[in-house]
C-alpha cells in the first residue's frame, strides 16, 4: 500500500511540476509573437487555448487580433512534460 500511494504521488508532482511552468511569450517572426509552454501531452487543447489566451493579451495591448500561424514540438523531458511553440501574427 505504502509503494502505490508514493506511486501516486510521485505522478502527481510530475504533472504538478509540467503544468506550474510559466507560459513565455516573445516576440518572434516581423509582426508576431511566439509562446511557448510545458505541457503534459503536445498538442493539447487546453494548451493550445491557454496559448491564444497569452497572444490575444499580447496583441490587444498592441492594439491587434492575434492569429494562429503554427504550432511544434520544441522538447520532451521525461519530467516536465513536453515543451510546446505556438506561432501567432498581431494583425492590426
Amino acid at each position: 500500500m505504502r509503494l502505490s500511494s508514493l506511486a501516486a504521488a510521485l505522478a502527481l508532482s510530475v504533472c504538478a511540476t509540467a503544468a506550474a511552468e510559466p507560459i513565455e511569450v516573445t516576440p518572434a517572426i516581423p509582426g508576431g509573437i511566439a509562446v511557448t509552454l510545458w505541457t503534459p501531452r503536445f498538442p493539447d487543447p487546453d494548451s493550445r487555448r491557454q496559448a491564444d489566451n497569452a497572444a490575444t493579451a499580447r496583441c490587444q495591448v498592441a492594439g491587434g487580433k492575434a492569429r494562429f500561424v503554427r504550432s511544434a514540438l520544441l522538447q520532451r523531458t521525461e519530467t516536465h512534460g513536453q515543451k510546446g511553440l505556438y506561432l501567432y501574427d498581431c494583425l492590426p
